[in-house]
């Protein structure tokens, strides 16, 4: 679907920068995800993912109140306001990130499109051969990481190939879900009905983030030579908690690529279909509400005029 020439902006390169801009940041985020904690990262890997960071991140924010400055009356204030301020806090959001002066969205190879139910079918049906490619890989790239454990860690080419498969994994759910997330017509309702796949992009970043509290504080303590058996129990739990967290992951992510090798069933197809009927359902209930209300209205307007 091609936007009307009134409503299509100008053909700024900085749409397309900002879109691999984005695209790099995520790429950056997962090698922290899946390196930095690792015992066999080198510090030469560390220092190109934190220059990688700190170099790319002021761009989103920046660029973010640019947009929202030159916000089109047409454009909600607070709708743009909300989607720079999450663009600042999670810079990979700004591939999807809707142009403040028409709402329209930019994508590779498609242009500035109208978000919507058509543009999430197209990236339904864009994703559907790459999802499957990557369905195939995750079995067997689970299966190596639990299998071949110590081999993967007496081999640090072999430990860096899994985890750059994994990150890759990871990556190719983080930019489905962004981008569909991006145009959906009811963004919150998208995330209620694909939590599946919100969890798997986000569950690795909570377990990095419960590593590095971890170490971080565990070393802390420790120097401290304070309760030092309360506190290796107290954090032993946490690694139990994060071990957890990454069992659940990989639960999710092998249930998630076995129904999308297995295709739609037409039970999963008919649930959908009743979900979609029960929004629909909803959406109308709520306009013959407010109908009703309008009526009110007029009609109260109309008894104040015949008694004045």
């Amino acid at each position: 679907m091609t936007p009307n020439d009134d409503l299509d902006p100008p053909r700024p390169p900085l749409a397309a920068t900002m879109f691999w801009l984005a695209f790099a940041y995520l790429l950056t985020v997962a090698g922290v995800i899946h390196r930095a904690h690792q015992t066999d990262i080198s510090n030469l890997e560390e220092w190109v993912l934190a220059v990688s960071l700190m170099v790319l991140w002021p761009l989103f924010p920046a660029e973010a109140i640019y947009g929202a400055r030159r916000r089109h009356e047409s454009q909600s204030r607070g709708r743009v306001l909300r989607r720079a301020v999450l663009v600042s806090l999670f810079p990979p959001l700004r591939m999807g990130l809707r142009h403040p002066m028409n709402g329209l969205v930019w994508l590779p190879r498609l242009g500035w499109r109208v978000p919507g139910k058509d543009l999430l079918a197209t990236l339904d049906h864009a994703f559907r051969v790459p999802m499957l490619v990557f369905a195939f890989l995750i079995l067997p790239v689970l299966g190596f990481e639990y299998v071949a454990s110590e081999r993967a860690n007496a081999n640090s080419w072999f430990l860096l190939a899994l985890h750059i498969s994994i990150a890759a994994i990871w990556v190719a759910f983080a930019v489905e879900f962004i981008l569909k997330f991006s145009v959906a017509p009811r963004p919150v309702l998208y995330v209620k009905e694909k939590w599946v796949d919100l969890a798997i992009v986000v569950l690795p970043a909570l377990e990095f983030v419960l590593t590095y509290w971890a170490n971080s504080a565990l070393l802390a303590r420790l120097l401290r030579l304070t309760r030092v058996s309360d506190q290796l129990s107290k954090y032993g739990r946490l690694y139990r908690m994060r071990g957890l967290m990454m069992k659940s992951w990989h639960a999710i992510l092998t249930m998630r690529s076995i129904a999308r090798l297995m295709g739609r069933t037409p039970e999963i197809e008919l649930k959908q279909t009743q979900e979609a009927i029960a929004a629909m359902e909803e959406e109308l209930a709520q306009l013959r509400e407010h109908s009703e209300q309008l009526r009110n209205q007029i009609a109260a307007k109309a008894v104040m005029k015949i008694e004045s």
